[in-house]
């Protein structure tokens, strides 16, 4: 195993209790990290294509990230109405206000088109920080992230896609999200099993081997510490000073 695949197995292990900590459920944790892990970034833009294709029935709705997307990464048509997609698969970064204004300045022309027969969407596998949610609100642009990927997975789901693909090295990564959090799991329980037996030992040893301790042989031991309290006991509160 070279050094990036256990970077990756770490990242996968920190996101996954950040997103416990965030009240995620064990099934959204797992469903969340499979979108970021397991799918390349034209993989999440492919999965994307296929949610509007398959669910929201565009008859019309072509991956232009692959190509020279120009900001827009997938554009679609149904009947009259026109949307454009910017995909981010972040893993550890969010979607920011820069990253939102590059989107509008990049959709500026076909709005200008198309206006009020177009939407644009903004899809992120993480989260938005509150300017980049107050740009995209006052430019009409629709902002999705890791909540809304849930009920996305719902209608599409992601382990039918991953399998649907499973043999497209630009759609798939082959990282098991699954079978990484269950080596952790597996040894979070390993050591906490340890632990208490470990713990039961010592406490059952502290039992059956007796222990005294003659106080005044020791504190003769440590002279230093017998001057000491003889300056404390003649020592006004205030004035007290201990050399150690």
């Amino acid at each position: 195993m070279d050094i990036r695949a256990i970077w990756k197995r770490i990242n996968i292990v920190n996101r996954y209790k950040n997103l416990k900590e965030n009240n995620f459920s064990e099934s959204q944790a797992f469903t969340i990290l499979s979108f970021m892990f397991e799918l390349t970034p034209e993989g999440f833009e492919q999965y994307v294509r296929d949610y509007f294709a398959e669910i929201n029935h565009y008859d019309k709705i072509i991956v232009t990230g692959w190509i020279n997307d120009k900001g827009i990464d997938i554009k679609g048509k149904k009947d009259n109405h026109y949307i454009a997609i910017q995909c981010k698969k972040f893993i550890t970064s969010h979607v920011t206000e820069k990253d939102v204004l590059m989107f509008i300045e990049q959709t500026k022309e076909i709005k200008k088109r198309l206006w009020n027969t177009i939407s644009l969407y903004f899809i992120t596998t993480n989260w938005i920080n509150r300017q980049a949610w107050g740009r995209a609100t006052s430019n009409w642009i629709r902002m999705l992230y890791s909540r809304d990927i849930l009920k996305m997975n719902e209608k599409l789901d992601i382990e039918d896609f991953l399998k649907k693909h499973e043999n497209n090295p630009k759609i798939v990564t082959g990282i098991n999200v699954y079978k990484v959090l269950d080596m952790y799991h597996y040894r979070k329980a390993f050591w906490k099993i340890l632990w208490d037996i470990l713990y039961l030992i010592m406490k059952t040893l502290s039992k059956i081997i007796p222990y005294n301790i003659d106080y005044e042989k020791v504190e003769n031991e440590f002279p230093e510490k017998q001057a000491n309290q003889k300056l404390l006991e003649t020592t006004p509160f205030f004035d007290k000073k201990l050399s150690y």
